[in-house]
């Protein structure tokens, strides 16, 4: 066997669709699906569940004086307070489009914040989940952020949001202080974008 015929051997390959997805749980805007799909590499038909849930956008919201505008809020799942960035749901389920997700994004920063920015840079998706699930949050930056108002939160919502220095916030990132995976990647997304280079080695 060749180099070129090995090294496509190794390759990975798509999995066919054996049967498509059936709900079988839904709840809180979330879903719970069984589907089957044939493994190329035996032939054999394996069952996958997903956890879908609502496509959500996630901000990076810098002021013009370069601070970082920073939530802390209790998340159910992780069982404690979380340092993390302004995001929401739209009114869309998975990846679809009925609400734009940068619509979302601006209706989110001024809700929590009180914050409205002076510039947007779309910084892509990325997977909640990426065996797990279809669902993607949306990535932005926001820039020249100024304070329009106070903060209007949902009924129930508690979040302390503060302003801190993008130094902090990076080291932040870096030591664990910020452990949720979507504020990380937006970040790491925003760089560039802040000015801020990467060194290795």
């Amino acid at each position: 066997m060749s180099a070129q015929a090995e090294k496509e051997k190794k390759m990975p390959r798509s999995w066919t669709v054996a049967e498509e997805p059936k709900e079988v749980y839904r709840n809180w805007g979330c879903t719970v699906e069984e589907q089957k799909f044939v493994n190329p590499a035996t032939g054999k038909v394996e069952l996958f569940v997903f956890i879908q849930q609502k496509r959500w956008s996630v901000v990076l919201a810098v002021t013009k004086d370069k601070q970082v505008l920073v939530n802390r809020e209790w998340y159910q799942g992780a069982g404690e307070v979380v340092v993390g960035l302004q995001a929401g749901t739209g009114s869309f389920l998975t990846n679809d489009t009925a609400e734009d997700a940068q619509e979302v994004m601006i209706r989110e920063l001024l809700e929590e914040t009180g914050y409205e920015a002076g510039r947007i840079i779309p910084l892509g998706y990325s997977w909640m989940a990426a065996r797990k699930s279809h669902t993607r949050p949306e990535h932005f930056l926001a820039l020249d952020c100024e304070k329009v108002g106070e903060p209007r939160l949902d009924p129930g919502e508690k979040i302390d949001v503060q302003l801190v220095p993008i130094a902090q916030w990076l080291q932040w990132c870096q030591d664990g202080t910020v452990r949720e995976p979507s504020a990380i990647t937006t970040t790491m997304r925003a760089l560039p974008h802040l000015g801020v280079k990467l060194t290795i080695g």
